[in-house]
């Protein structure tokens, strides 16, 4: 599936929340990154067709959604920011009850359902109440319906957010399985989920994209870019610009500072290795702006 966004535009009375946003999916793991307020959750939306643009077009394969909406929208599993669940159903009955509101013949539901608590965890819990499950558990949960209908296109919004670390890792080892033939979109703010699983990254800030890419290639795009400091107990960090710093330790009695910068922050300052998080700071909010 090839999916094509061409120059997107929604504003809420006078605020701008989409200036104009391009981007092309195919197949693979896409990280949507930005901070709150970017913009990434309207889009999304629009992709969707739970909010209508003001202008532009989106292509499905070449063709206008307008012609093969419902089409469209049976080949979409979406896994909204705050899902909201049946919470007396028991898991095994909510994911049929779910299996029948997509129209999953009944043939096929139980063999399906059985196959996706296997594969998200929860065969221990399928007899559990929805209501009974944890973050973690509910969020599995979410990615098990919205994967009941084989999705060419899977749309996960926000979706380790208030995880505790065990979970994030165990639901991004689920989206790295779940992503193969496909196209999944993961809607964030958490870098970490990004660099691990994305294929691409696509960074937006205030309505439009600041920049996108393979990792490499943002990485890249600001080597020679990203500083270390050094500084000890006895020496003043009065001259730095706290606006840049990506990243502060303690270590002993010393203090190292990691500063996003085009020009040198300071006269004791040297280059080092580049991140992704150094990336989304330079191009949303530091001097590379």
């Amino acid at each position: 599936m090839k999916i094509e966004l061409i120059d997107i535009c929604k504003k809420y009375g006078r605020q701008k929340v989409l200036k104009s946003v391009s981007m092309e999916f195919g197949e693979g793991v896409y990280g949507l990154l930005g901070k709150n307020g970017a913009g990434k959750t309207t889009l999304i939306g629009i992709l969707l067709g739970i909010i209508k643009a003001d202008s532009g077009q989106i292509f499905i394969d070449g063709k206008p959604v307008g012609s093969q909406s419902r089409e469209f929208l049976n080949k979409i599993g979406y896994l909204p920011q705050y899902p909201q669940f049946y919470k007396e159903m028991q898991v095994y009955e909510f994911l049929c009850y779910m299996a029948a509101l997509k129209g999953i013949p009944k043939k096929e539901t139980k063999s399906r359902v059985e196959w996706l608590i296997e594969e998200v965890n929860l065969a221990d819990a399928k007899k559990k109440k929805v209501g009974a499950l944890s973050g973690g558990m509910r969020q599995r949960l979410g990615i098990a319906q919205a994967m009941l209908n084989e999705p060419e296109l899977l749309i996960l919004d926000e979706p380790t957010a208030g995880l505790d670390p065990q979970e994030r890792i165990r639901f991004r080892n689920l989206i790295s399985k779940f992503a193969r033939n496909r196209t999944v979109i993961l809607v964030t703010h958490i870098v970490s989920d990004v660099e691990y699983i994305a294929n691409r990254v696509i960074i937006m800030d205030e309505g439009c994209i600041a920049c996108e890419g393979s990792l490499e290639e943002l990485e890249n795009s600001i080597t020679g870019k990203v500083w270390e400091i050094t500084r000890n107990k006895e020496q003043t960090m009065d001259d730095l610009d706290f606006s840049n710093v990506s990243n502060l330790k303690r270590e002993g009695t010393d203090t190292r500072v990691r500063v996003v910068s085009d020009t040198l922050p300071a006269k004791d300052a040297i280059t080092t290795r580049v991140g992704l998080e150094d990336v989304f700071l330079y191009y949303c909010k530091g001097d590379g702006k």
